[in-house]
């Protein structure tokens, strides 16, 4: 059953790394430089926000799930979130970016209440339905990504179609999975002491997302600032590859987790082994991912977006260096907020921000956008393995198998 779930999973997350890849190729073949930097700047500085609105979904649903709540404080927690950073990105936009169309910022926003139910795929994840959230999202990918090529084929280059599918991508995948898992969205029955005690995980939990989003953004927006929308549409083109290799090591992390947190409800005795079991394969896979990239970013690069991209093949091949650091990262920083650690994750997530922070405002003028991608690296090492590692208390738990 496990080995079924990842393959279902690894299948859908490579599916959807294609079309990412394969939907910033068109994208940067149908608009203008111009416009080209202005969706990047869009999605980097949304997607910071969209991914807070997800609250610690990824902890907090297998464990709704598995104890049987009606997880009606999670629900109004996420519909809470959404409205809130929804209008603190208005204000941001509207206030630091005003060289962008009011309008495109505007059609984008409406992403947030189409991210609503991006939190199905943790659902089907601790239902062992992967496979079926998996086909929803294939066959939603595959449509849409037929929508584009014949978009861009038929010489479209208007930045709203792209803002719009963005959008409508997250709806629909979110929306089927919501109704074909039947895990109804409930808002009665809820109980303030529980909805407190979750306030005070989400609020540590979203100050880490926080962090997170922002230094795996932080980079784009920088160089947006201090070199241009051209120069950071290039960076984006590469940092956007390597991305899209992340979402692997990410989906069989959440596979994982949930099934460290199924043992470890059963008190079986091979929690322990199968944590290290689980972290060797991530490492394992993480470099054969770093090797695929080395082996194949100019050729993607060219393939992709053309000869005056050849910057970003570079910039892959740097960011490939921590992949199986992130991978393994992933799986860990569960398994901390699980042990209760969300304060902790919060320290240790803005930690490696302000290293990232120091590293590209010093790096990017005297290295430009390659120094940037070395700044990445080096505090995605540091924060996805370094600090879990020199926890001494949580490493001698994960040694007794207690989650």
């Amino acid at each position: 059953m496990l080995r079924k779930q990842i393959v279902w999973s690894l299948f859908e997350k490579m599916m959807k790394s294609v079309t990412a890849i394969a939907t910033l190729s068109l994208i940067s073949r149908s608009l203008s430089e111009l416009n080209f930097g202005e969706y990047v700047t869009l999605v980097s500085l949304g997607g910071v926000f969209l991914a807070l609105t997800n609250i610690g979904a990824e902890s907090l649903i297998p464990k709704i799930i598995s104890k049987k709540d009606s997880g009606s404080e999670f629900y109004l927690l996420k519909l809470t979130a959404t409205f809130l950073f929804c209008m603190i990105f208005l204000i941001i936009c509207f206030t630091y970016y005003r060289n962008i169309s009011w309008q495109y910022i505007l059609i984008f926003s409406i992403s947030f209440f189409c991210y609503f139910y991006s939190y199905s795929e943790y659902v089907a994840n601790q239902k062992r339905l992967i496979s079926l959230f998996s086909k929803i999202s294939i066959s939603i990918q595959s449509i849409s990504l037929l929508l584009k090529g014949l978009y861009v084929y038929y010489g479209g280059d208007n930045i709203v179609f792209w803002l719009c599918i963005f959008s409508v991508e997250y709806l629909l995948t979110g929306l089927i999975s919501y109704l074909l898992l039947k895990e109804p969205v409930t808002f009665k029955g809820i109980d303030k002491s529980k909805l407190q005690l979750m306030m005070k995980d989400v609020s540590f939990i979203l100050l880490s997302s926080a962090t997170i989003a922002a230094y795996m953004r932080i980079d784009t927006l920088m160089i947006s600032y201090y070199l241009g929308s051209d120069a950071a549409g290039k960076y984006f083109a590469g940092s956007r590859l390597s991305e899209g290799v992340y979402f692997i090591g990410i989906s069989v992390a959440n596979i994982f987790y949930s099934q460290t947190l199924r043992d470890n409800i059963a008190e079986k005795k091979t929690v322990s082994r199968d944590i290290k079991k689980y972290i060797l394969f991530l490492f394992v896979l993480g470099v054969a991912g770093t090797s695929f990239i080395n082996l194949f970013s100019n050729m993607a690069i060219n393939f992709l977006y053309g000869k005056e991209f050849s910057v970003s093949a570079k910039i892959l091949s740097i960011h490939s260096i921590s992949i199986a650091f992130v991978f393994i990262g992933g799986y860990l920083s569960r398994l901390y907020i699980g042990c209760g650690y969300a304060k902790k994750n919060f320290r240790r997530t803005f930690f490696s921000l302000i290293i990232n922070v120091a590293l590209v405002y010093y790096m990017i003028p005297h290295f430009g956008i390659s120094g940037a991608a070395y700044a990445m690296v080096i505090s995605q090492i540091f924060s996805s393995f370094i600090m879990f590692i020199i926890d001494k208390e949580f490493m001698s738990r994960l040694a007794k198998g207690k989650i």
